[in-house]
């Protein structure tokens, strides 16, 4: 591309067989668990604007916190304005939207590392953190995707996709 921008579309230069170019951010399925993935440390950005409060003896993980605002309110950069550093496109935000909720959202960053459920329960929030960092090794995330035990059907059929997404972040 010629300009570095968020959101970005997918390369339409690059051919490959049996490969796919998404956009950042993406939304994609693998058999029946939804993936959201962006490269943007939204994380970071939000922690630097969050003001939050926790009642006596209420327990709340700040970084899962963080990212369980981006599922509750379906977009990868809930953030208006955006931090200096994003170059962020206002005019293409409908690409910044979930158009569902992610059974696995992936939001790499700069902060520590995490892999923890939402708020609601239904997604498993990952921040696998940056594989070099400096001098040394960072972190990456090893991601098995379990398969349904049951063949089951129907609107009311809860899936539990996050009970079976296992991640396993590990340190170089």
């Amino acid at each position: 591309h010629e300009h570095v921008v968020y959101p970005q579309p997918p390369n339409p230069t690059m051919e490959a067989h049996n490969i796919d170019f998404l956009p950042n951010p993406a939304m994609f399925k693998v058999n029946d668990i939804t993936i959201g993935i962006s490269n943007v440390d939204v994380i970071k950005h939000m922690s630097k604007q969050e003001i939050s409060r926790r009642g006596p003896g209420e327990k709340s993980n700040r970084l899962t916190r963080l990212a369980s605002h981006l599922v509750s309110q379906r977009n990868f950069y809930p953030l208006y304005p955006a931090e200096k550093k994003t170059p962020l496109d206002h005019t293409h935000a409908m690409r910044m939207r979930m158009n569902a909720q992610p059974d696995l959202l992936i939001t790499p960053g700069d902060l520590n590392y995490f892999a923890n459920k939402s708020t609601d329960g239904k997604t498993v929030c990952l921040n696998p953190g940056k594989l070099a960092k400096g001098p040394s090794g960072g972190t990456y995330a090893m991601v098995t995707l379990h398969d349904l035990k049951e063949q089951v059907e129907g609107d009311e059929f809860d899936r539990k996709a996050a009970d079976r997404i296992r991640v396993d972040v590990v340190k170089i």
